[in-house]
């Protein structure tokens, strides 16, 4: 990076045809990366909504942090916007349909199911294990996650791998 800041300052005839490629390839490389608040805004836009609505839905993506959880309780929400609670949850359950999924979850627990919903699988052994049993799975209780979900050691491991692609 600090050898192509030379290339941004330097006046344009003090330096060599190929220094100028290389900024010219420099300079159209750069992109602009959208924060996650910024997406979720543009998403906002493509759907349908009343006005009240869409102001919960902006209230909403406010209380997110940087990971896209939400920090905020939606009865502070509510109260803040001046909206009923409904009306919050509604807007929470309408930015969980928006990409990535799992955006607007409360906790880990949340979010991995809504990653699960969204692939469709949440009649699978990797839903139920995450629903009842993800605290047990964190402190490595495996033996105990498998009798419980009545299954095999190695049927288990394939659920874990299931829920380790999930993205946290």
């Amino acid at each position: 990076l600090d050898e192509n800041r030379r290339f941004l300052r330097s006046p344009a005839g003090s330096i060599n045809a190929e220094d100028e490629e290389r900024r010219r390839h420099y300079l159209e490389s750069v992109s602009y990366q959208p924060s996650l608040l910024e997406s979720l805004d543009e998403q906002l836009r493509f759907v349908d909504l009343t006005e009240e609505l869409e102001r919960c839905c902006e209230m909403v993506i406010s209380g997110l942090d940087d990971d896209g959880y939400l920090t905020s309780h939606p009865a502070d929400l509510a109260m803040a916007a001046g909206v009923s609670l409904e009306n919050i949850e509604k807007a929470v359950r309408i930015v969980q349909q928006f990409e990535p999924a799992g955006v607007a979850a409360q906790d880990l627990r949340e979010r991995l199911m809504l990653q699960l919903e969204r692939q469709g699988k949440k009649e699978t052994l990797a839903y139920r294990a995450v629903e009842e049993l993800l605290d047990e799975i964190a402190a490595n209780h495996l033996p105990l996650v498998a009798r419980r979900l009545k299954i095999s050691m190695k049927e288990l491991h394939g659920v874990l791998d299931e829920i380790h692609c999930l993205n946290p």
